[in-house]
Parts: structure tokens; sequence; C-alpha cells
């Protein structure tokens, strides 16, 4: 269950209580709402609806989508969403505590919230098992059903387009970031941004038939940034890349059903929708690769990899000799480890870095400096994503010596700011730049990466595990424990 919080900007006082700035609020009907008593709506036969128009406040049995006239129009879109998952998850399965070595019941803590665009309970583990083996049968069956209804037709292609078939795919923590809400995103879209394919057919020059390419983000290749060799700066990037459309006509690119007037799907995600065995990809995110290529090695350079090199090499134009550090060593970070020269850092160092520091420790910017001559680094890259509210990028910049310059990969959910001290800046003549999908041509960058690991330079392999994509459940659960850093689907042996 979830909930968008409300932010408090200044701090309040409420029937006594401090509610302190930048808190989150989520408005409660009951004193004690997680307290288990269902007797509380024994008499209550409000919908939603009814109850967020009922002009006594007091008869409310929830807030969640405002009151009056500020109710949300899609509430009665979410009450029968909310109650059809609910009860096909009850239907066909039991879901009890997990047990812990002990055979002990672990129960989830109530308190502890996630603190993104929707909150909603931390990751807990439990016990999920189909109530019959009749029932385990028949949502197999429905899932196979679902997956053969979803039908790309080659009379849809248009003549900026190319048609796939995905050979693997890298999952990155933007895929997630969309699916759990931290950034916006349809309910109905096929996600995927980092695939390796096979041409199957075009009506682009580029490529032809037969072709093997990587896949990377959409861009328009005719205006000025694009022209300058900025495809990722461009007005529409967002447009573009997450609109979930077609930018020539706003059509969707994929549809449900077993023919192009079906359903639309909110497609073309990162320029391509690559979570799909075949898939429609605007040209500009086509990059040709050689024969004989590792497509499944190679998959993850579309964008991550690629995002944390290229920070390293074109945005910040980091120069031999030079000290860099870099913050949160996931896939995006190990990459600027790599080109730049507690197991996550024995790993980085293993792959080129000569110091760790652990993120939570409360000196990170005294340990930087004591381990580089000069009072700091020449160069810093934040590929955390973590809210600027957290200070870790105030932190990154406090680490740069005199003239550094510190460059940000990940992004937080959207309308976070941090402030900076102008003075300090002035002074010490610090920059501070953004970097999206690493200021880079793919069609260029991506083979020269290519190259460096032909010659020993781009240990990609060291990043890398591999899943059958039927196993995209534990891919997920692995990326979000952190026992991995970058995991790569594998559809080959889908027929």
């Amino acid at each position: 269950m979830g909930a968008v919080p409300h932010d408090v900007t200044q701090n309040d006082h409420y029937n006594g209580c401090l509610i302190p700035k930048d808190a989150g609020v989520v408005n409660n009907r009951h004193a004690d709402p997680r307290r288990f008593e269902p007797e509380r709506y024994e008499d209550d036969f409000q919908s939603l609806g009814d109850a967020a128009a009922n002009p006594h406040a007091s008869k409310r049995d929830q807030f969640t989508f405002g009151a009056g006239r500020r109710i949300c129009p899609g509430i009665h879109v979410a009450e029968r969403g909310l109650f059809l998952g609910v009860s096909r998850m009850l239907w066909g399965f039991n879901m009890t505590p997990a047990q812990d070595a002990d055979g002990k019941d672990i129960i989830p803590d109530q308190e502890k919230l996630t603190q993104e665009f929707v909150c909603m309970p931390e990751e807990f583990p439990a016990t999920i098992t189909p109530r019959r083996e009749k029932k385990r049968q028949m949502i197999v069956d429905d899932w196979k059903a679902a997956e053969e209804s979803l039908d790309l037709s080659r009379s849809t292609i248009q003549p900026d387009e190319v048609l796939v078939e995905i050979s693997a795919s890298g999952l990155c923590h933007t895929d997630l970031s969309c699916a759990n809400g931290t950034l916006p995103c349809a309910p109905n879209a096929v996600l995927g941004h980092e695939g390796t394919v096979l041409v199957v057919g075009a009506a682009v020059t580029t490529v032809a038939a037969g072709d093997l390419v990587l896949l990377s983000f959409s861009h328009c290749e005719t205006c000025r940034k694009c022209a300058a060799g900025h495809p990722a700066n461009y007005y529409t990037f967002n447009e573009r890349n997450f609109g979930g459309a077609r930018p020539s006509d706003g059509s969707a690119a994929m549809c449900a059903g077993a023919a192009p007037g079906g359903a639309p799907l909110h497609s073309s995600f990162f320029g391509q929708s690559s979570f799909a065995r075949h898939t429609l990809a605007h040209r500009s995110s086509v990059v040709r690769v050689p024969p004989g290529t590792d497509l499944a090695l190679f998959a993850p350079l579309g964008c991550g990899v690629q995002t944390g090199a290229g920070a390293v090499l074109n945005t910040l134009g980091v120069k031999e000799g030079s000290a860099v550090a870099v913050f949160g060593v996931g896939s995006v970070g190990m990459a600027a480890v790599m080109v730049a020269g507690l197991a996550r850092l024995d790993l980085a160092i293993e792959l080129g870095a000569t110091h760790g520091v652990i993120g939570c420790d409360a000196d990170v910017v005294e340990q930087i400096r004591r381990s580089c001559p000069l009072n700091g680094v020449d160069y810093a890259v934040d590929c955390t994503g973590v809210p600027p509210r957290s200070s870790g990028l105030r932190t990154m910049i406090d680490a740069l010596r005199s003239r550094g310059r510190a460059a940000t990969v990940g992004a937080p959910w959207p309308g976070h700011c941090v402030s900076l001290d102008i003075m300090g800046q002035l002074t010490f003549g610090k920059e501070y730049v953004e970097c999206t999908e690493r200021d880079s041509l793919p069609a260029e960058f991506i083979p020269h990466l290519i190259e460096m690991h032909a010659k020993g330079l781009f240990p990609l392999e060291s990043l890398i595990e591999y899943y059958d994509v039927a196993d995209f459940v534990k891919a997920i659960e692995d990326t979000k424990s952190g026992k991995l850093i970058k995991p790569v689907l594998k559809w080959d042996f889908i027929q």
C-alpha cells in the first residue's frame, strides 16, 4: 500500500505537536491506523468517491485522494484497480510472514516507510505460495496467454524506426525507479532501456536486416544540441524518451492484443522499450556493432555503464594523473572507476580505485582530503541518485580542491533542490555540472568503449551477472539488495 505525502515547507504545530519542515505527512482517518481492527468498517458502505465527497469530515473514512474541490479525478479508477489487484492476489495466493533462522516469524516494522514520491513500507521478506495447484496452473496459463497477446506488427514500422529482436537487456535502476513511482511513468509501461538486438527489419539507411546492434537513448538528430555533440541536452529529451509514445506523431509503438489496433501501451521508453522479445526502436537509438560482438556482455553500454564512463571521459574531461572521487559504486560508478583508472569497495579497488570510503562515515570529506594531496580531488562524480537534502551533493563539492569539477549522474526524483555556498564557489573556483547520458553520441562512444574492452582497459565482465528473462523477479531482488552490480536478462532461450 502506498500514499502520496504532503511536503511540509516550514515548521508547524498541531494539537501541541511539532511538525518539522521537510516532513512527509499522510493524513489518517483513525488515531491508530496500523492496528488491525476490521470492525471499524463494519457499517461503512461508502465508496472512496462517496467518502471524499462527504460534507461531514468526521464521516470520511480516508483522505488519501483529497476532498471537496481538491479531490483526485482518478479516484474511481484507483478504487476499482485497488480492489481488483488485492482480490486477485488473495484469490490466488497465501501470504504469510517469512521465518528467520530460528523458525520465528519475521514481522515487518510498520514505522519503516520509504521517503520517495509515493510513500510505502520498506521491503520486507514474506512467504507467498499458490493456494492450490489448480489455481497455480490457471495463473501460469493466463500469464502465457497475456505474453502471447502482446504483438508488434511489422506493418506498423515507420520510416525512422527499426524492428529488432532482443537478445539481452540490461536491468537499470531507472527501470526500477519508474516501476515504483520514484520517477513518473504510466502504469501500462513497457520499460527496458538497455538492450542488445538482432535487426530483422529496417526502414533506415544506417543499418540493414541481419546487423548486430546495441540500443541507447533517442534523440532528434537535427537540433543545434545534437549537431554540437550533446544529444541528451535538447529541450524535448524527456518527452521523447519517457513520454511513452512515438515522437513523430504521438502514437504507441506497442499495443496489447493480437493486432496493432489493440489497447496502446506506454512504449518507446528510452527510444526502445527493450523488455520485450521484439521491439520498435528509433533509428537514433540503434548503434551497429561488428559481427561476432558479445551482445549479452555489452547490453548495459546503452545507458548505465556508458553514463559513468562518459562522465569521466567526456563531461569532466579527466586528465592523466588527476585525483577522482566517485560517489556510489553501482554499475555507473564502477564504469567511472574503470575508465579513471566493503564488497563493492573491494571490487572498486580491484577495478582501479586507490582508496575506498564508506558513505555513512561522518568524516567522508576529511578521509578524502587525507588520501589526496593538495586538500581534495580534482574531479568528483555523484552516481548515487540520493536526494540532495541528504547532503551527499554538498559532500561531493566540499571534497573538491581549488578549481575542481564535479558532475551529477545519478538522478533523484523531480522537485528536489540543494543549497550551495556561493562565496565558497567563487573563492575556490569550483564547478558543478550535470551529466545527462554521458554527454556523448552513442554511435561514437559505444564502439569506443568496446575497443577499450578489447585492449583490456574496460573489464566490463567484472560487473555483470546473467539471468534468464524468466528469472527477472530474482534479478530485481538481487539488484535492490546490492548483491550484484549489473544484471543482464538473456532472451535467447525463448523461441
